[in-house]
């Protein structure tokens, strides 16, 4: 009788965390970053216009905590309109209109900037 209760304990444990494993994993699906199902935004922050010679500096919110060691990706399309200095930070070198790009995972946000004279 007692080795048929221990058999049924051990049984019951293997279930309970194969459920919560699973459980885990689901969770893990809908806030991972790297999967482009995730609910996973972007709120990217920063001017739209400056003049040449402007250092702007852009920063980005995230609907979900970011926990991976590297920071997010900050590009341009025209560096020569915006010039990265790093950090969403930009010198707006010449007139023209590009856009910033910041990325988490395979999540991106996008900005367009104009600069004028």
């Amino acid at each position: 009788m007692i080795r048929n209760f221990m058999r049924a304990s051990v049984r019951a444990g293997w279930i309970c965390a194969a459920a919560f494993l699973a459980a885990g994993c689901h969770d893990l699906a809908r806030v991972n970053p790297y999967d482009p199902a995730a609910r996973f935004e972007i709120i990217l922050q920063g001017p739209t216009v400056a003049q040449t010679g402007d250092t702007i500096t852009f920063t980005a919110e995230t609907t979900l905590p970011w926990t991976h060691r590297d920071g997010p990706e900050w590009s341009t399309l025209d560096a020569r309109v915006l010039d990265p200095l790093g950090d969403g930070r930009y010198v707006a070198r010449q007139s023209g209109s590009t856009r910033i790009q910041v990325r988490y995972g395979t999540h991106v946000a996008i900005r367009e900037v104009v600069v004028s004279p």
